[in-house]
């Protein structure tokens, strides 16, 4: 399948340059194709540019540094491209990996920026720990444990749903598609059929930054 495939490859951003210059990754995949700069740089009279030859894309001599780990290392780089790409297609339903997404990854594989969790079940089992000390700031009063009882039901109806979806929720995945499949969810495994599930937290149409929990999303109204 299209969607399915990637191909990675290296090229020099100067290559006719005198000096050691930086070395980019190409990588094409859905029909379309970015680069994407390495920390690594070469002398282009180094670099194997010839198609032909069994080192293609790679160092073919190296002044003070070793050959095989210089590419050992452009290996490292392209493997990691491309299990960025596998595991977000099965992370999202072998949904279209867009290229600033693309970039976001690779720039955190290659710590470039600092990763920032955007993983939602992570987030609710956090927002449940720090319940037992956290105020009502309506009431005054801190949070009931039947009030935590009921959240640790909606984690365990929401982790039981992405295990057997395999899929792995993240905040840009709570989507109307995700809504609606996560309904069906409910009445099929919890017989929760024609009851009125408030899942107000979870609808991607709020303007406002949701809630979590200020409704159960699976304890009818």
């Amino acid at each position: 399948m299209l969607h399915n495939k990637i191909n990675v490859n290296f090229n020099l951003r100067k290559p006719n340059s005198d000096t050691p210059t930086p070395i980019n990754v190409v990588i094409r995949y859905n029909g379309d194709q970015f680069t994407y700069p390495t920390s690594e740089k070469i002398l282009p009279a180094n670099w194997q540019s010839d198609k032909t030859k069994k080192n293609y894309g790679r160092a073919k001599l190296m002044l003070g540094e070793d050959v095989t780990e210089f590419n050992a290392r452009l290996d490292n780089i392209s493997a990691t491209v491309k299990e960025i790409f596998r595991r977000y297609k099965n992370d999202n339903q072998n949904s279209v990996l867009t290229k600033d997404i693309f970039r976001q990854q690779l720039d955190i594989a290659f710590k470039r920026v600092e990763q920032k969790s955007t993983d939602f079940l992570k987030f609710i089992k956090d927002f449940i720990e720090k319940s037992a000390t956290r105020t009502n700031v309506k009431t005054g009063r801190k949070i009931s444990p039947a009030t935590i009882k009921k959240y640790q039901t909606t984690y365990n109806h929401l982790k039981n749903y992405s295990d057997k979806r395999r899929i792995a929720l993240h905040f840009d995945s709570i989507t109307l598609a995700f809504y609606d499949d996560y309904k069906s969810f409910l009445a099929t495994e919890y017989n929760h059929a024609g009851k009125s599930t408030q899942i107000d937290p979870l609808r991607p149409k709020q303007t406002n930054p949701p809630r979590p929990f200020q409704t159960d999303p699976l304890i009818p109204a």
